[in-house]
């Protein structure tokens, strides 16, 4: 029974087959067993294939998803809408908050998340999109260069994302994306388990800079893992003695710099050569001249990659106001009492949540200064990679750079002054700005010794030892910020936050220990990884409690903005419509908030307009305060506008906006001042004689800007109509950046957008000289008739520049045809049975992987 009964299905066919007589039931019978020896062997292949491929798909993309799945729950309060950080509704002054944050304070420490990123990104991406390189700004002060201010990252690919509503948020998902998957597999190629090295990047995606930053100094972070892969894959290439291998690292340096902050740029560069050097440790001589070789060319063709934007930043430097970036930096560090909150980042409250109510100014120092922070898990994980062998000079130079990074950090020891003889640090805040390489070297740290202790490469009792390491270290920052902790202290509501920081950092830190002492192998190695990923999400998640939960923009005071603001320059008092969101609006805007900015324009801003401001921070609202004295409360903006208003009208300005009800408003009513806009948000004056953007006078006339003896003189510039004073022209159709001109005889066209080397001009097809006229503006000379003049605006040396990248492309393309084809010949010549493909996720060799 057994026998008859265990094959039914598979012999029924064949019994059919048996039933057709002679010959055709023999060959029917053998066409069965041949179907069902092909089929089922073909099946078989087809499972064992989709199991593999599964297989394969998971190993290779699992890691990469992991790191997006973080990001995106890290950042999922506002990617679904429950809190809002658009800089437009909180720092725009054109919004009015409706649902504050569930915290107080600010959801990001510094507000050029609005000023600069977000509204001249979003300019830059519009330009783009219009087929135009971002080259000129028509609407922040009077004219100044987009691409050559850096901040903006005007030809930085993914601001493109900023034309999008909501684009800064998918902006920093993106950043913080590829932060994580370089991270990994920089984890991985220098031997870390492949889920270890994910948690890792995972880690580093949501590092204490991007939780506390929004604006252009974490762009280039995303780069300085991927530029120290590209330095392990020149060492690997050279070792193997294969050409090329040196475009990662090309591309890795250009995209920092297109990134658009070239102090963090320097500073990663800087961190990128000491692992250099640490891992050309027992290179012999050829394959390290060979390693040497790569970076090198990596350097070089980085530098022609990113040519373009160099060339536009080094021509407007000579041209610009640099503010304290000047010099001046060396001698400055982050306040000593800020270790405090190294390891326990909310010690100190939500950001600035306390400030208002701290009188000793401590807690507003400390945030105005500070970069980021690490976490107690990468403090205990830290301290137990140092008892690692594998990669041991890697590890130590790890931990010296931290610990030299963090003392100039918080000017602590010796180390304060030890980068200082390094180059242009004088223009750099080194405290600031440092912090990346620290937040990265601890988490390369970490993901290593997780990884010894999953392999069990050291012993147990080290972890222990770590922890009590560790919280020695805690409580020496704790007690370093001592005053920090006081300043907190003195306000009534701040002592959760401070017991609550000390219970999660110290609790977190027991938890890795006990996790480490009591579990084993993979499993140990799994659960590290993830308390080390949860330490680093609840840290970023935390100010995202602080962002508005809702906001009603002025709707009204846009569209008018839109629809007058674009004949005339307005300026705005007391924060309504905030510096350089005219850019956002493409609305020409006569304030300033941004670094650097035009050196004309900032000594005139001093000069005329307001002798009593920052030139970088001309908004309407900062009045300067004379060290050491008190504040002239008589001195306002609105008294300034007053006492200038001839200067204001001389430079474009047309209308002010300030808030309704206000007392700037009261006083522009008291100086005669029509309003033509208002409800119940902002109301706009108007000036009664602004210069126009065009105007035309005889040739040899007196230049501009040249304001009245006095407001009431009625000898202002020009006035608001196309025909000037001495009119000698007819101007019509006037855009930003072109004017039709009907002169009857020869004439000089003034047009009042800032002057620097770079500006051209066309007449009907024909090129004209750009002159400059008086200390801002330009000039041409017109013949008689009717002429189209167009302006456009080039940095002098973009020509060059262009044929450098030319140049970079030809040579990153060189190298990287000339390295595939040689490492495939050498790879034909190895025996079959040494050949196997090089994967991204292997494990170095032992050989390798120990130096």
């Amino acid at each position: 029974m057994t026998s008859s009964s265990a094959t039914p299905a598979k012999t029924r066919s064949a019994r059919g087959a048996q039933l057709l007589p002679g010959p055709l039931g023999r060959v029917g019978v053998a066409a069965e067993q041949f179907r069902q020896a092909v089929v089922g062997d073909v099946g078989r292949g087809l499972r064992r294939i989709g199991s593999g491929v599964g297989t394969e798909l998971v190993s290779r993309l699992g890691p990469y998803a992991l790191v997006a799945m973080v990001v995106v729950a890290a950042s999922s309060l506002y990617a679904f809408g429950a809190f809002d950080p658009n800089p437009l509704i909180s720092m725009s002054g054109l919004a009015v908050v409706v649902k504050g944050g569930v915290l107080a304070g600010r959801f990001t420490i510094d507000p050029n998340a609005g000023t600069t990123a977000q509204s001249l990104g979003h300019l830059a991406a519009l330009d783009l999109l219009h087929g135009k390189i971002p080259w000129w700004n028509p609407y922040e002060g009077v004219g100044a260069p987009l691409a050559g201010e850096m901040q903006s990252a005007a030809l930085f690919p993914p601001t493109l994302l900023l034309a999008l509503p909501s684009g800064q948020l998918l902006f920093h998902m993106l950043l913080e994306a590829v932060t994580g998957m370089a991270t990994y597999r920089l984890l991985a190629r220098v031997g870390v388990s492949r889920w270890i090295a994910a948690g890792g990047g995972s880690a580093f995606a949501l590092n204490g800079t991007y939780a506390w930053f929004m604006h252009a100094p974490v762009n280039p972070i995303a780069f300085l893992p991927l530029l120290l892969l590209g330095a392990e894959r020149a060492r690997v290439a050279a070792e193997e003695g294969r050409a090329g291998s040196f475009g990662l690292v090309a591309v890795a340096l250009a995209l920092s710099v297109y990134a658009g902050f070239p102090e963090v740029a320097y500073l990663d560069g800087i961190f990128a050569v000491v692992w250099s050097a640490l891992r050309a440790r027992g290179l012999g001589r050829r394959a390290l001249l060979g390693y040497a070789r790569k970076l090198v060319a990596g350097v070089v063709v980085g530098a022609l990659l990113a040519a373009p934007l160099l060339v536009a930043f080094g021509d407007y430097l000579p041209a610009a106001y640099l503010g304290p970036h000047a010099g001046g930096y060396d001698a400055l560090s982050v306040p000593g009492s800020g270790v405090g909150a190294l390891f326990f980042p909310y010690v100190a409250g939500p950001i600035f949540g306390f400030t208002p109510a701290e009188a000793s100014g401590v807690l507003g120092s400390f945030w105005i200064d500070v970069g980021g922070y690490l976490t107690t898990t990468l403090l205990v994980l830290g301290v137990v990679a140092l008892w690692g062998r594998r990669l041991r000079v890697l590890r130590l130079g790890l931990a010296a750079w931290v610990v030299v990074a963090l003392g100039r950090t918080y000017g602590i020891g010796p180390f304060e002054r030890l980068f200082d003889v390094l180059p242009l640090m004088n223009h750099v805040e080194v405290y600031r700005y440092l912090t990346p390489s620290i937040e990265l070297a601890c988490v390369v740290l970490a993901c290593l010794a997780v990884d010894d202790l999953r392999r069990a490469d050291v012993p147990s009792w080290c972890l222990g030892a770590a922890v009590v390491v560790a919280a020695g270290c805690a409580l020496w920052t704790l007690e370093a910020g001592r005053r920090l902790l006081g300043a907190v202290g003195s306000v009534s509501e701040s002592h959760a936050w401070i017991l609550g920081s000390l219970a999660w950092g110290f609790g977190i830190a027991a938890v890795v220990g006990a996790a480490g002492l009591l579990l084993r192998g993979r499993l140990r190695g799994l659960v590290l990884t993830g308390l080390v990923v949860l330490d680093a999400c609840a840290m970023f998640v935390v100010p995202e409690l602080s962002a508005p939960r809702g906001g009603k923009i002025d709707t009204a005071l846009v569209r008018w903005a839109e629809t007058h603001g674009r004949t005339g320059r307005l300026f705005t008092l007391g924060g309504v419509l905030n510096p350089n969101f005219g850019s956002y609006l493409q609305v020409e805007e006569a304030d300033v908030n941004d670094l650097p900015m035009p050196k004309s324009y900032a000594r005139f801003i001093v000069r005329r307009l307001d002798p009593s401001t920052i030139p970088n921070h001309f908004d309407g609202t900062t009045i300067v305060v004379p060290a050491g004295g008190a504040r002239d409360e008589t001195e306002t903006p609105v008294r300034a506008l007053a006492g200038s208003l001839g200067w204001y009208e001389a430079i474009g300005v047309r209308d002010v906006v300030v808030y309704t009800g206000s007392q700037d408003a009261a006083s522009l009513s008291a100086l005669g001042l029509r309003r033509v806009f208002a409800d119940r948000h902002a109301e706009v004056y108007r000036l009664p004689r602004a210069a126009p953007m065009y105007s035309a006078q005889a040739a040899g006339s007196e230049a501009s800007p040249r304001p009245p003896a006095s407001p009431a003189s009625g000898s202002s510039a020009a006035s608001g109509s196309g025909r000037t004073r001495r009119a000698v022209c007819v101007l019509s159709d006037q855009q930003v950046d072109s004017v039709n001109v009907d002169c009857r005889r020869a004439a000089v066209l003034v047009r009042r957008e800032l002057w620097m080397a770079g500006w051209s001009a066309t007449g009907d097809g024909h090129a004209l000289e750009v002159r400059r006229d008086g200390v801002l503006f330009q000039s041409v000379l017109l013949g008689r008739g009717r002429t189209v003049v167009r302006f456009s605006f080039v940095p002098p040396h973009e020509g060059v520049a262009f044929w450098a990248l030319a140049a970079g492309l030809v040579a990153l393309a060189a190298g990287w045809g000339l390295g595939s084809r040689l490492g495939s010949r050498a790879s034909s010549r190895r025996p079959w049975h040494q050949r196997r493909e090089r994967r991204w996720h292997q494990r170095p060799s032992a050989s390798s992987s120990s130096r």
